[in-house]
């Protein structure tokens, strides 16, 4: 059989179409194989409309990304707060008691680096999983002595507060996010103060007389928050290391170039979570206690023997 080009293919579809307009009385179309061929593709105003509802669903899950990411990180501090509270516990059963909040010739403790001012920190070392960094600790010698300069430039993971984005090591100096509490008051770190951790405290279980579930022992501080506006280091038992509970969570959470230098303030909680700060119980249990709690309520919960009942929080 011959074959058919294309062209006559067309003349013969077109005289059919003409002999059926004929026969009905009806218009008809001329139409081609190519003219049957549609073109595939997008507007400028559908590209527009895609654009727009990909701009809105990234607004709308943005957020929801970025809390989800802080809900992890604060729960990763929660964790951290409750090895340190594990850790002070097992201080406890070596010693009987919990660890010196500073341990230092005399008092009251200025946030200088002078003195021997060895932390609460330096002394669970061992309790943390960390007795390479303890052994090459000198008890006898200043933290702030030469021979400390490595291990006080030592960033440990479980010392800061994931949430927290400023430098974890500033002048060859590694800080602290957690805090031992000194008392109630805003006063200068001494030995009559009347937290758990202070100038060479030798707290027990059984001085806690107000509750171990209504006493705080740990409590967070922004590592930017120092009120001396120097910061001395995890190993520095001063403000770096010690707070008390006379200002409300949050208050004094400011640049350590905002102000002149406060060398005698100790200074409160603050963080870097929205609300409020993450603190420890003496019983062992976490918290995260708004920065709306009432300052009466938080003195007390900061001081070991005040007596008072203390109410929910």
């Amino acid at each position: 059989m011959p074959s058919i080009s294309t062209d006559q293919l067309n003349h013969r579809r077109s005289n059919a179409c003409r002999s059926l307009s004929t026969a009905t009385g009806m218009p008809t179309f001329r139409t081609s194989l190519n003219a049957t061929r549609r073109r595939h593709g997008f507007s400028l105003l559908e590209l527009i409309f895609v654009a727009g509802v990909v701009c809105v669903l990234v607004t709308l899950l943005l957020p929801a990304v970025q809390q989800a990411r802080e809900a992890a990180r604060r729960t990763q501090c929660k964790s951290r707060v409750a090895q340190l509270n594990i850790a002070i516990s097992s201080y406890h059963d070596a010693h009987t008691m919990f660890p010196p909040g500073c341990v230092n010739e005399t008092g009251p403790i200025v946030s200088k680096p002078e003195g021997l001012h060895t932390s609460w920190l330096v002394q669970i070392l061992p309790m943390m999983d960390q007795k390479n960094i303890a052994i090459r600790h000198t008890p006898e010698v200043s933290v702030y002595d030469e021979r400390h300069a490595e291990i006080r430039a030592h960033s440990i993971p479980s010392f800061l507060c994931p949430t927290d984005i400023h430098p974890e090591v500033t002048n060859n100096v590694a800080a602290s996010n957690y805090a031992g509490v000194t008392g109630g008051w805003d006063v200068m770190i001494d030995s009559d103060n009347k937290g758990m951790f202070f100038l060479n405290s030798s707290v027990e279980a059984t001085d806690i007389i107000d509750g171990s579930s209504n006493q705080i022992a740990i409590a967070e501080h922004q590592r930017i928050d120092i009120p001396s506006k120097v910061d001395l280091g995890w190993m520095s038992g001063t403000s770096a290391t010690l707070r008390n509970g006379g200002t409300a969570i949050n208050y004094n959470a400011s640049p350590i170039t905002a102000s002149p230098a406060k060398w005698e303030t100790t200074g409160g909680f603050s963080s870097s979570h929205t609300g409020g700060a993450q603190v420890g119980l003496a019983d062992g249990s976490v918290r995260f206690i708004s920065e709306n709690i009432d300052i009466i309520v938080l003195q007390q919960l900061c001081d070991i023997q005040d007596g008072f009942d203390t109410p929910e929080f």
